[in-house]
């Protein structure tokens, strides 16, 4: 029997955790899933507190024995790592929470947390990014704490942990805290905080501090990247929306990101050309994609913003992350065995583009984003200058006012096709199934018996089966 406190226990479990997914990254795997499960400890203390709250988990003596009190748990209550775990288990709704078994790292009695600090050099893997973060610094960053719990960070200390350096250890770039040679990494520290405080940057999230950086082009550390990229950066206590269960919450918060910027991947674009202008999914989805591989429409992959090119000679280079060294392979010179019509994504407007130069014809538009994330998009395709260009984007405005006025329009269009009806009720269970799914404008949850959405305000609004009657009775009104 292994008695911990709940905080012991959930950051010794953590390690355990099963991750069946690795996100993309430029570090190693294993930064990227001790990360993860690293992420995961507040959340884990929070499940462990409930569980013995409501019983299914006993409150244990530093003996072992079982013990009852009227206090409420806390984080110093005393549990039985095995137990816990198996409690943890039992209440995952996703199956299995736990690996049965983790070997530790080399150099250590048992599996260890990034907040550590780590003494053995032999305790981490020599041969990967982690290891030259160490050289540096003469311990592992607390990138949990920096970009998970810091809500913004000074100049200062974003050059330092953007150029891998831990700013409490490296106050002062011109002082070496240890035997290590960071020179490199001060002097890389010293460009990026000069030009921030040139800029009258001052305290900003750590994730608009990656991008004001890569907008500028800097050098940023592959585990600032990172951290950044498997945290929301908001401050402390993540969202009230986190999950306890690894991945998978990680990976709906990326999918409702997507939704939000106003990117279709090629299928789903097919989808919705069928369904508001009545054209054919397949066939739809043989134009956009042929025009992808040709680069006519521009695409890319998940997450990445940067135009994805397909190998006009055949030849693809397999991931070297993935197999080691890399090897070709001739995969043909037909988009068919190239364009993922499942996984590469499309901006609403350079759909619209296409659609535009190409199915003139067809009259339905994409519609646009609202302003604020849309705003974020800056492409390489520089603005209109004369008048004539101009009157195109007059006219993008007006329509992108007018979806604002009718945010719900869209995922009511898709609810009337899915019921077949203008049918109040059946209208009203496909919407329900559309917001669950988190469809935009919709947050995913339900109050009573109405679905919860964002106006084009960002102001929380319910919409009940009365509203949702009434709108329907206005669009028929407006049709007739």
């Amino acid at each position: 029997m292994m008695i911990k406190t709940i905080a012991e226990a959930a950051e010794h479990l953590s390690a355990y955790l099963l991750i069946d997914e690795i996100p993309d990254g430029d570090s190693s795997p294993e930064f990227r899933v001790s990360m993860l499960r690293n992420f995961q400890i507040k959340p884990l203390v929070a499940k462990l507190i409930s569980l013995v709250a409501d019983g299914q988990l006993t409150a244990r003596t530093s003996t072992g024995t079982s013990c009852t009190s009227e206090v409420e748990p806390t984080e110093s209550t005393l549990i039985d790592v095995a137990e816990a775990k198996a409690a943890l288990d039992a209440d995952a709704p996703f199956g299995k929470l736990f690996e049965d078994d983790r070997a530790a790292l080399p150099g250590a009695d048992s599996p260890i947390s990034l907040s550590e600090r780590i003494e053995n050099s032999e305790s981490v893997w020599p041969t990967n990014a982690e290891f030259a973060e160490y050289v540096s610094n003469g311990a592992f960053i607390n990138w949990p704490y920096w970009v998970g719990k810091m809500p913004i960070l000074t100049p200062q200390q974003a050059a330092r942990l953007m150029a891998g350096l831990d700013p409490d250890i490296f106050e002062s770039l011109d002082a070496q805290p240890n035997r290590n040679d960071a020179t490199q990494r001060c002097t890389h520290a010293k460009y990026i905080e000069r030009l921030a405080i040139a800029e009258q940057i001052t305290n900003l999230p750590p994730s608009e501090w990656l991008q004001w950086a890569d907008k500028r082009e800097f050098e940023v550390h592959d585990a600032f990247r990172d951290a950044v990229l498997l945290f929301d950066g908001t401050g402390g206590q993540a969202k009230a929306a986190v999950q306890i269960y690894s991945w998978p919450g990680i990976a709906a918060e990326q999918e409702k990101a997507r939704r939000n910027a106003g990117r279709y991947q090629i299928g789903e674009a097919a989808e919705q050309l069928e369904l508001h202008a009545g054209e054919r999914a397949d066939t739809m989805i043989d134009k956009l994609s042929k025009a992808a591989f040709e680069g006519n429409l521009p695409v890319h992959l998940p997450g990445e913003k940067a135009r994805h090119a397909y190998p006009q000679n055949g030849m693809v280079r397999s991931n070297v992350s993935t197999l080691p060294g890399g090897i070709s392979y001739f995969a043909g010179t037909d988009w068919r065995q190239h364009v993922r019509d499942f996984y590469e994504e499309a901006y609403w407007d350079d759909l619209n583009a296409w659609l535009a130069e190409n199915e003139p014809r067809i009259d339905w538009k994409f519609p646009a984003p609202p302003r604020s994330v849309d705003s974020e998009r800056k492409d390489d395709v520089p603005g209109p200058t004369d008048s004539k260009t101009q009157a195109p984007a007059l006219a993008v405005l007006v329509h992108s006012i007018h979806e604002r006025r009718d945010i719900l329009d869209p995922a009511l269009d898709k609810a009337i096709g899915i019921a077949g009806s203008h049918d109040t009720a059946a209208v009203f269970l496909a919407l329900r199934s559309l917001a669950l799914e988190e469809e935009q404008p919709f947050t995913g949850s339900l109050e009573k018996d109405a679905l919860c959405y964002t106006d084009s305000n960002n102001n929380p609004k319910l919409l009940s089966k009365d509203a949702l009657s009434k709108r329907l009775k206005r669009r028929g009104t407006k049709r007739h």
